[in-house]
């Protein structure tokens, strides 16, 4: 394949680029910045960075042109004080806008990644594609559309389309679990609740090789597929891992639910009145509220990926990252 990854100097878009040049593609990578910390790397090993708005039609043609395959990584989402028509021009016309330059340039098949949050974070039931829509927030909302809007297009293009609605991912490179590690190393973590929510994790290699399956595999256009790892936890257990993995004596405390809510709502209630950011809000308390387990079964029968790598190796790949980095 000659391979286009956009997000390319992100946290999964590095890792999918970077185990594409090591099975033998041809990479090309799209980055809001090419002088990340992690460029050097992705260059080093072969892959051509490009510089560039994927809402730009101009550049998305030039950047498609010569392409055999599309993994479409690119998104805004950690903007949480942006304006919901941000998420919609990047997330939804800029995919649009990719697309359709490829369809143009002929590229074979265009994988783009959405969200599990796409779906609820909390079911009695196992959540498969079919599963409600169930979006939150603007992010979430803007990646529903964005899938509505491929599956249109998808109708009226030969180019094959994919959706991967990927769990939450971790792995080596990832910062933002480097908090949770750190304060459960240092035993200062805060379990709101009971800690019993069932949560379903995915690491990194396992979201890579399954965009490389996606694009060799014979799916039906503008279906979508759930991406998760092996196996569930509870974030007790979770917390118990890392207790072990990091040597730390406790994990932290324990926090009642009630009070937290009520503190997460007045905070974010009186910082709206005063136009701050708040160092508290209700979607806080959802990373404790989550409560769910994914079905992959279609990605296994379809696209002939399972994910390989279990909770435990994860982990522990994850704790020597980090302490190779000089992180924690």
């Amino acid at each position: 394949m000659r391979l286009l990854v956009t997000g390319a100097t992100g946290f999964v878009g590095s890792r999918l680029a970077l185990e594409a040049v090591r099975v033998g593609h041809d990479v090309v990578g799209i980055g809001r910045n090419i002088h990340a910390a992690g460029a050097p790397e992705l260059t080093a090993a072969g892959v051509r960075l490009l510089a560039g708005d994927i809402t730009d039609p101009a550049f998305a043609a030039v950047a498609t042109r010569g392409i055999t395959h599309v993994c479409h990584l690119a998104a805004a989402w950690r903007e949480a004080s942006a304006p919901a028509d941000h998420f919609h021009r990047v997330n939804v016309e800029g995919t649009l806008t990719l697309a359709r330059a490829a369809a143009a340039n002929g590229v074979v098949a265009f994988v783009h990644c959405s969200t599990i949050g796409v779906h609820a974070r909390a079911s009695r039931e196992a959540v498969q594609e079919n599963s409600r829509i169930d979006t939150t927030n603007a992010y979430e909302e803007s990646k529903a559309l964005s899938e509505a809007k491929l599956r249109e297009f998808a109708r009226e293009t030969s180019m094959r389309i994919a959706i991967l609605r990927p769990a939450d991912a971790y792995g080596p490179g990832d910062i933002r679990l480097l908090k949770l590690f750190s304060t459960v190393k240092k035993g200062r973590f805060p379990l709101i609740g009971a800690g019993a929510g069932r949560r379903h994790m995915l690491f990194v290699d396992d979201l890579a090789r399954a965009f490389l399956a996606t694009c060799e595999a014979n799916f039906p256009s503008g279906e979508a597929f759930i991406i998760a790892g092996p196996e569930t936890t509870t974030l007790l257990a979770l917390l118990r891992k890392l207790e072990k993995l990091t040597g730390s004596s406790r994990f932290g405390f324990r926090v009642p639910e009630l009070p937290m809510k009520i503190a997460a709502a007045v905070v974010e209630d009186l910082c709206r009145v005063i136009h701050k950011s708040p160092p508290l809000h209700r979607r806080t308390l959802d990373f404790y509220r989550t409560d769910v387990v994914y079905d992959t079964s279609r990605a296994q029968e379809v696209l002939g990926w399972k994910a390989q790598v279990g909770l435990d190796e994860g982990l522990l790949r994850t704790l020597d990252w980090y302490r190779q980095k000089s992180l924690i």
